[in-house]
């Protein structure tokens, strides 16, 4: 099988030739990825294109409340201001890039600070946009937009390009992920606790502005060629709930309905959900089955986690396609023994009956990648290929 017919037979319930094996992030067909841009990572890189099962993490076009790290990456290629109603900073000092965003509201001000490294790729939020329950109303106030005009050309191409070496994997955030990083986190959860009415305003308000926005990238998409039917949508955001951040009535409350409205407008275009979310899901396991995914991903092990993999196939009745639980940190501090043994028993636990596909549940992010972290998805990858077969 190819890969793009093993990832879809797993997806559909069907029997592939193989465990598929997935290096999550690492996308070696990407050539926009900082990965294929580091002489580091090329050696990864070209194992990871060889041997393993591509989900391409191409983005859409951005919505009109994107996620952090993705705005801030979005400002760093464009021009300094995304309308008059925002204004933009940009400083370096060294090897650390600064960018201030100032939203000007009719009720006043709101201000966020993002910084970038040259060394480490991810974006670090230095100052939250919202800091306080009445900046909700500063924010309610601002003249979002939806975007005028939508652009999938590139997202079919890459589509068409990437052939049978694998399947697209685009991510879309939900209204908790939205509206969690507008706040520094412990500030969220108090509010969430005791402002839950605001907060879920607040949820609702940006959950229908996403609706409308995914609907016409769905619609636009399928115009430009898309094929959506083999499109798998990576939903993040569900974590920012559960235990012990908070109790499952609150997942069940700020989570489920939002993830449910948003796999019901992917389905009408025949597209497939994963829900993503780490940490601890055993006693939100079936709130997660109440959105109907057709897959759920990272499924760390205890104690990270707090549900075995074979549980976790054992709850869902085999109805979901299973994504992990290869943690990072084993990839990166781990002894190749450790990562053979914990690779044999995830395939052990998960393997039969298909609906598996064995993956890290993150991807490094420090340059230069050391021989370790190397030499451990090697054992990894290998090892999958090894014990994968049906």
């Amino acid at each position: 099988m190819t890969s793009r017919e093993r990832l879809l037979a797993v997806l559909r319930g069907e029997l592939p030739d193989r465990v598929p094996v997935s290096a999550y992030e690492l996308v070696p067909y990407d050539r926009q990825s900082w990965y294929n841009k580091q002489p580091s990572y090329k050696p990864l890189m070209d194992m990871v294109r060889e041997k393993t099962d591509c989900l391409f993490m191409a983005p859409l076009p951005t919505p009109p409340f994107g996620n952090a790290a993705d705005a801030v990456r979005g400002v760093e290629a464009g021009p300094a201001s995304i309308n008059e109603n925002i204004t933009i900073k940009k400083r370096r000092e060294g090897k650390l890039h600064f960018i201030e965003t100032t939203y000007h509201t009719p009720k006043g001000e709101l201000k966020s600070l993002h910084r970038t490294d040259d060394d480490t790729f991810t974006v670090w939020t230095i100052e939250h946009l919202l800091k306080d329950i009445d900046d909700v109303d500063k924010y309610l106030s601002f003249p979002w937009r939806q975007p005028d005009a939508l652009d999938l050309t590139e997202f079919a191409t890459v589509q068409s390009d990437l052939g049978e070496n694998g399947i697209m994997l685009p991510t879309v955030s939900d209204a908790i992920c939205e509206v969690g990083e507008l706040f520094e986190f412990n500030r969220f959860l108090v509010f969430a606790a005791t402002q839950t009415d605001r907060i879920k305003h607040l949820m609702d308000f940006i959950n229908q502005q996403q609706l409308i926005h995914l609907k016409n990238i769905m619609e636009v998409g399928v115009k430009a060629g898309v094929n959506w039917t083999e499109t798998l949508f990576r939903i993040c955001g569900p974590e920012y709930a559960t235990p012990p951040l908070l109790s499952p009535d609150y997942f069940q409350l700020f989570v489920t309905p939002y993830v449910k409205r948003i796999s019901d407008v992917l389905r009408q275009y025949g597209a497939m959900t994963r829900v993503h979310c780490h940490g601890k899901i055993a006693r939100i396991l079936d709130e997660i089955m109440k959105t109907e995914p057709d897959a759920m991903d990272p499924l760390e092990p205890p104690p990270d986690g707090d549900i075995e993999l074979g549980q976790i196939k054992k709850q869902t009745g085999g109805k979901v396609c299973l994504f992990g639980n290869i943690e990072m940190r084993l990839l990166e501090h781990g002894q190749p023994k450790e990562v053979r043994e914990f690779v044999v028993d995830a395939i052990n636990q998960a393997k039969e009956g298909g609906r598996f596909v064995i993956m890290p549940t993150a991807a490094p992010i420090n340059d230069p990648l050391s021989q370790k972290t190397l030499r451990n998805y090697e054992v990894f990858i290998e090892t999958a290929l090894e014990y994968g077969a049906y």
